[in-house]
């Protein structure tokens, strides 16, 4: 038991720099596909987000040396409570909405995210889910795309 709680603990010290290398690796992509809608090109809009991939993971390392340079692995926490599925399900579909977004543009991947997030939080009535993602992805769509001037990518709609 002590060993599974090692394993799990040092797990959860690493998700944040599992989830700065997943932002290096699909930067560039979506960067490249971001500024071919530009007029310019430019470099600028990678700078915030490695930034905060590179935090990510220098915090976590240093977490994981703290831990292991420790003594005493005092098992306070039960395993149940550090593994949960529905976290490695949810990083799991903003992974894929990462990638589907250029793909199927960008109402439809969000609609399918918002219902992917809301089947992940729980009992919900569909037909409401449904409702409230249409809207939900058309408003973001519109005050993005219509009042800010922001290009979204539209994928194969368009």
């Amino acid at each position: 038991m002590k060993n599974k709680y090692i394993l799990f603990k040092a797990l959860e010290i690493m998700i944040p720099a599992l989830f700065g290398v997943a932002i290096l690796i699909l930067l560039p992509y979506q960067v490249d596909v971001f500024s071919s809608f530009m007029l310019e090109e430019s470099t600028r809009p990678q700078m915030f987000p490695k930034l905060l991939s590179w935090i990510m993971i220098i915090i976590s390392i240093v977490q994981l040396i703290e831990f292991i340079a420790k003594k005493d692995f005092k098992n306070d926490e039960p395993v149940e409570k550090i593994y949960n599925t529905r976290l490695f399900l949810g990083l799991g579909l903003l992974i894929g909405y990462a990638l589907l977004i250029p793909t199927i543009g960008f109402i439809l991947s969000t609609g399918l995210c918002l219902l992917g997030a809301i089947y992940l939080l729980g009992n919900v009535v569909w037909y409401k889910a449904l409702l409230y993602t249409s809207i939900l992805s058309i408003l973001i769509w519109f005050v993005f795309s219509q009042l800010l001037s922001i290009p979204l990518p539209t994928g194969w709609m368009g």
